[in-house]
């Protein structure tokens, strides 16, 4: 992750209709540091979904694809 996201992370993975599949926060403790996720379970069908991260100095949208 960048520098930007160090400490508390808070993530909502969201499906493409805008229902909240997941939310939770993690702790990102050295810069450039992976974070990883496993939303397997979350994902009941292929599609588009989206996962907002928020930290205490930044914010990110990334957009999935299940195939």
């Amino acid at each position: 992750m960048p520098a930007s996201f160090q400490g508390e992370i808070t993530y909502t993975l969201v499906s493409s209709l805008g229902t909240t599949l997941s939310r939770g926060q993690r702790t990102v403790s050295a810069t450039g540091q992976p974070l990883t996720f496993d939303f397997s379970q979350q994902l009941p069908t292929q599609g588009l979904y989206y996962l907002h991260l928020s930290g205490a100095k930044a914010r990110a949208h990334v957009k999935l694809l299940r195939q």
